[in-house]
């Protein structure tokens, strides 16, 4: 083998170890959106144990492959959130979307109020009403700027749920006044 023929095999070597490296994340990257597609589904079917498996892997997969933060690394990190909120697992739901949420800020996200929007519900089944209402009026003025009108509606129905919960509070007769 000459010269010409080794710079040859080496420089073909080279390229599709190159194709080989983009294939395997092309391929990881599409696991991972079907990951997130079967954990919409197992979600909309209430088997939110199922749900945070799959979300949990696409999550793993979009870090890997794409960074920490990516959008779509922050969007999986708030759907795994909002999994683990409608479990109860208030705490762990609070600090994923709040690393998400920073994230998004300092990163000047699309969805940024969909982020803030989903803090502000967690907040509000944690019981800070205060903190839900304050990145709710944030989340509604961030989606009215970007003419989304989804999340607006999605937001509003949050301030909804702060206004019957604060009320319910304030008519709940197993409250004891403090003397």
């Amino acid at each position: 083998m000459d010269g010409r023929d080794r710079d040859s095999s080496v420089t073909c070597w080279f390229l599709l170890s190159e194709e080989q490296e983009v294939l395997r994340k092309d391929t990881r990257l599409l696991l991972g959106l079907c990951l997130d597609s079967h954990a919409r589904y197992r979600a909309s079917m209430l088997h939110l144990n199922q749900a945070g498996e799959d979300y949990r892997k696409a999550l793993d997969i979009c870090r890997q492959e794409q960074g920490e933060t990516h959008p779509q690394t922050l969007v999986l990190m708030s759907d795994l959130a909002t999994i683990l909120d409608l479990q109860g697992r208030h705490d762990d739901a609070l600090a994923l979307i709040q690393q998400a949420v920073d994230l998004s800020h300092s990163m000047e996200h699309p969805d940024h109020h969909v982020l803030l929007g989903n803090l502000a519900g967690v907040l509000l089944h944690t019981g800070r009403l205060e903190d839900s209402v304050r990145f709710y009026q944030e989340a509604l003025g961030l989606a009215r700027q970007a003419g989304d009108q989804a999340a607006v509606k999605q937001i509003q129905e949050g301030l909804k749920e702060v206004k019957k919960k604060r009320s319910q509070e304030r008519n709940d007769p197993t409250e004891e006044v403090a003397q």
